[in-house]
């Protein structure tokens, strides 16, 4: 029997601040047999909630984002395996920085693996 508890305590746990999914559940058991824990646990997901958590926000202002845009710079290049030649250079410039996975992926992105 502690067994089972212990299931079921862990299935329902994302229930425990939501005691009205749980009542609702309860309320909507259907006829027949008892529901396994799988069984209730889907009819906690299903019973209707307060919907969905409803944000307010205040609209950006222009200058603020212009400001930040400015700072941004966009790629020099746009081929695909511009990160792997940037990688590359970095290494040949001695930077102790990269860890042996970037080491390894730009050499093989660009066909430099080493055997």
């Amino acid at each position: 029997m502690e067994a089972v508890q212990a299931d079921w305590a862990h299935e329902l746990r994302a229930y425990q601040q939501n005691p009205d999914a749980i009542r609702r559940a309860l309320e909507s058991l259907p006829d027949g047999k008892p529901p396994t824990v799988l069984e209730f646990r889907a009819l906690c997901r299903g019973a209707p909630g307060d919907g969905p958590l409803k944000l307010s926000y205040a609209a950006a202002d222009p200058a603020v984002v212009a400001k930040a845009l400015s700072g941004l710079k966009r790629p020099d290049s746009h081929h695909p395996k511009a990160w792997a030649w940037a990688l590359k250079e970095r290494e040949e410039r001695g930077a102790k920085s990269l860890t042996l996975v970037q080491r390894s992926m730009w050499r093989e992105a660009l066909g430099e693996v080493q055997q």
